[in-house]
């Protein structure tokens, strides 16, 4: 297989395992799971940040409370419309295996299809929050691991495989 760029792969099902297929000179280094406190922080905060600047808006006829209760509906409204729960349920089976040579993506909302990143083409690993990783191909595509953690400690094991990766040519 040739290295074609930092943008997600797909490999087709293994008949003997349908959801990873390793090559013969590639091991596994970790796993990482989307954790539903993490999600549930990131909906609380954003929740409670918006409630709060939304009662000290100026020039509004309504009492501090009021204006907390309306943030408080207008949250809710937000979460319902725009379906905010819909993060963790579309994150919630992902899957992400750090191997010595790529990063894989197993997700049971895709067709039992992997997804993958060569290690040598994630150009940067950034925090984003406390909640996802922000990967930056050498192409300039951006791949987001959300609601994984500790974030730290997985940037960390990120960043010296592919340290480790750098000048071997796996594709």
């Amino acid at each position: 297989m040739t290295n074609q760029g930092p943008s997600l792969q797909l490999d087709a099902p293994d008949t003997a395992n349908p959801h990873l297929q390793l090559r013969p000179t590639e091991t596994v280094v970790a796993h990482y799971r989307p954790k539903f406190a993490l999600f549930l922080q990131k909906s609380i905060s954003l929740a409670i940040l918006t409630t709060i600047g939304f009662g000290f808006i100026p020039g509004l006829e309504l009492s501090f409370v009021q204006r907390i209760g309306l943030a408080i509906f207008l949250v809710i409204v937000f979460m319902i419309v725009f379906e905010e729960w819909r993060g963790w349920l579309d994150r919630r089976s992902d899957q992400w295996t750090l191997t010595s040579q790529r990063l894989l993506l197993t997700s049971t909302r895709e067709i039992e299809e992997v997804s993958w990143l060569n290690l040598q083409d994630i150009a940067q690993v950034r925090v984003w929050m406390w909640w996802a990783l922000r990967l930056r191909g050498t192409d300039g595509r951006v791949t987001v691991m959300q609601f994984v953690g500790p974030v730290g400690h997985i940037r960390k094991e990120l960043t010296a495989a592919i340290t480790s990766n750098k000048g071997n040519t796996h594709g």
